[in-house]
């Protein structure tokens, strides 16, 4: 339950989770509760992931239109 309480609101294409209050108290237990539920490498290859993409949308974005 206080994993649900504390999911992150939203996963922007910045390369992070946005929680509801700015990430504090709710980062703070939404870390403790994947810790201690074994899910922390699950999460820390979300973020990879959100990152990963955040960085190829940077590159698109500065690219311009893909050619045929």
């Amino acid at each position: 339950m206080a994993l649900w309480e504390a999911l992150p609101a939203s996963a922007f294409h910045h390369g992070a989770f946005e929680f509801r209050d700015e990430g504090e108290a709710s980062r703070s237990l939404f870390d403790a509760v994947a810790e201690m539920t074994d899910l922390m490498p699950m999460v820390r290859e979300l973020e990879v992931r959100l990152a990963a993409d955040a960085r190829a949308a940077s590159l698109d974005a500065t690219q311009g239109p893909a050619r045929s």
